[in-house]
């Protein structure tokens, strides 16, 4: 039934209404959806950012000697700010040259 009436063959003006706010409701709920994702990305990407840029600050800026690998870049990217502590704790202790 739903189908004749989204076609039109059923209901006329009335269909095109319904077909209307069938659209909108759909628009509203991606909108919603994508406005939930940007916002938890955003803290990401900020995150990655920073760790990044705190990466190759702190250790040009204090010499900390921290050989920068497509991991420890990896590492900074995905974790930031606290995977860069990680870094330097086990930069510190040895474990990362």
């Amino acid at each position: 039934m739903w189908f004749l009436l989204l076609s039109g063959i059923a209901g006329g003006v009335a269909s095109e209404a319904v077909l209307f706010a069938m659209i909108i409701a759909v628009l509203l709920i991606v909108f919603l959806i994508g406005k939930f994702i940007l916002k938890i990305l955003g803290g990401l990407i900020i995150n990655a950012i920073l760790g990044v840029i705190s990466l190759f600050a702190l250790n040009s800026l204090f010499g900390l000697g921290i050989t920068i690998t497509p991991i420890i870049i990896l590492a900074a990217a995905i974790f930031g700010l606290p995977g860069m502590v990680v870094i330097i704790i086990l930069h510190f202790l040895g474990i990362v040259a």
